[in-house]
């Protein structure tokens, strides 16, 4: 019973740490003068990209490509395109880099 116990736990830290690293790149996300506007919010696991542009509005699905080290690599697939997106924190800040442009957090977990 107490091998059993172990399997259990150590098969269930891992999903327990991934879900804390999505739910921390959780927020609204500025860019240089409010010209965009990102909301990144996690719903069953998947992080989903919320895109504000004037008065438009879109979501895509956040693919996870490397969770580990100290830039989360995501990438955002349309059509006939793959982008990337990266979560850095930097000076205690949380940044996004998406679509050549960069985002501060402004509010989040």
């Amino acid at each position: 019973m107490p091998i059993l116990k172990h399997r259990i736990i150590s098969a269930i830290i891992p999903y327990f740490k991934r879900v804390d690293q999505l739910e921390s790149l959780t927020g609204t996300y500025l860019t240089f003068r409010n010209t965009s506007r990102y909301e990144v919010k996690r719903n069953r696991g998947i992080l989903h990209l919320e895109t504000s542009f004037w008065q438009r509005k879109w979501t895509t699905p956040l693919i996870p490509v490397d969770l580990e080290g100290d830039v989360k690599r995501f990438m955002v697939y349309g059509l006939e395109t793959m982008t990337p997106v990266e979560f850095v924190w930097r000076d205690g800040e949380l940044l996004m880099f998406y679509e050549n442009s960069l985002a501060k957090r402004v509010n989040g977990w």
